[in-house]
């Protein structure tokens, strides 16, 4: 997502590491256009099972300040976030697309949304539930997009199932 808006990162800057204690803290500086954002990523083992905690700080730091760029900081998660939603059982009800639905151009932007999630998905059972979780973003796109957002889900499912 960062790559295709265009987003121009800083290297980051170290504020806390301890490998022994699987520690990492990294502040990250992002760039779009005139417009520059930080933000924090931090890992240990109080909120991270991976065992490379510096990258997972990166990513998290990156992933924040992308989302903040893009002005979506607050209204969508990334992957790594989610940690505390992974547990939680959500009912989604579908209900008929808003009155005031989205303009071409923000269908556009969530639609490669979309497709950034779909894509980070590996698992057939996450896919789903983030199918189910998505419906009713997915709802209030154009008609075109919401085409194209279920032919390349049903893509990366079918392609998900071959390679297990």
């Amino acid at each position: 997502m960062a790559a295709k808006a265009g987003i121009r990162f800083d290297p980051p800057v170290i504020i806390q590491a301890d490998a022994l204690k699987d520690v990492a803290v990294v502040c990250v500086t992002g760039y779009l256009g005139d417009q520059s954002v930080w933000s924090f990523g931090e890992a240990s083992p109080k909120n991270n099972k991976n065992a490379y905690c510096f990258s997972m700080a990166e990513k998290r730091a990156v992933d924040r300040v992308t989302l903040k760029l893009l002005g979506l900081h607050g209204e969508i998660y990334s992957e790594e976030e989610a940690d505390a939603f992974r547990d939680v059982v959500v009912t989604v009800t579908q209900k008929e697309p808003a009155v005031d639905a989205a303009t071409e151009d923000e269908s556009q932007s969530m639609r490669e949304i979309l497709f950034f999630e779909i894509d980070a998905i590996n698992c057939p059972n996450e896919l789903m539930n983030w199918g189910k979780n998505s419906a009713a973003t997915i709802a209030g796109l154009t008609e075109e997009h919401q085409k194209e957002v279920r032919v390349y889900f049903s893509k990366r499912k079918a392609d998900l199932k071959q390679a297990a």
